[in-house]
């Protein structure tokens, strides 16, 4: 028939013999079978790639209750407008001052939502923030004064930033931003090292002292502050010997 006819020739096209040629003689030898192998690897390789990006791994946590909710917005109020007052109506009078960057915001989300994570502890928010400002007012000297890019300059800050948050164990994401705003901000770069101090060394001990007063007055658990003092676990543990 027709049909038959038309199948013949496709099965006898020069493409399909060749292929068929080609598969025919790979099986049988050692560099058509690690041909296949490789492509199988990179196949599952893959499949396993995309898995991780799109697989459901955790349900999103449940809401809290409304009265979480509403003290920890109250919460990041207070501390917010201390900082700001501060940094408005009693430093900011020139440009050697300052108690407010963009990076406080993310803090008090951190400090006010999320008092029990462990990126929200004291250790975290001081000791993370200046490891960050100090970075990133270097770089900034550095990459974008000296050598003149400033493209590389945000890059290493960030990225020297949590390298040292890292390995002092003091992570703490608005660190991140408290760096980049080093590089970028023409109103940081007239404070040069002063950035440090003011304002992230004294507005941050001042915003998790503010965060232990108010969190703590709340009598739901989700929100005592802090849950710990220290960095590095088994130290609070350890014993004397009492020999």
């Amino acid at each position: 028939s027709q049909g038959t006819r038309q199948t013949s020739q496709q099965l006898a096209s020069p493409s399909n013999i060749i292929i068929k040629t080609l598969g025919k003689s790979s099986r049988g030898t050692a560099a058509g079978q690690k041909i296949m192998q490789s492509t199988s690897e990179q196949t599952s390789c893959c499949s396993e790639y995309l898995k991780r990006m799109f697989l459901h791994k955790k349900d999103a946590p449940p809401m809290r209750s409304f009265r979480v909710i509403a003290w920890s917005s109250c919460g990041a109020f207070i501390g917010i407008a201390i900082l700001a007052y501060l940094h408005f109506e009693v430093l900011n009078k020139g440009d050697d001052y300052a108690f407010l960057v963009g990076s406080f915001g993310a803090q008090a989300v951190l400090l006010f939502a999320a008092p029990e994570a462990p990126l929200s502890q004291p250790w975290n928010c001081t000791v993370g923030n200046i490891i960050s400002a100090f970075i990133g007012v270097g770089t900034r000297i550095l990459f974008s004064e000296k050598l003149s890019v400033p493209w590389l300059a945000a890059a290493v800050s960030v990225s020297l930033s949590i390298l040292f948050m890292h390995l002092t164990n003091s992570m703490h994401p608005p660190g991140g931003a408290t760096a980049l705003i080093a590089v970028l901000s023409p109103e940081v770069k007239n404070l040069g090292f002063n950035y440090i101090l003011f304002p992230i060394v004294l507005a941050s001990i001042l915003h998790v002292f503010v965060a232990m007063l108010f969190n703590d007055l709340s009598p739901n658990e989700e929100l005592r502050y802090p849950v710990t003092w220290i960095p590095w676990r088994g130290i609070r543990n350890t014993q004397p010997n009492s020999g």
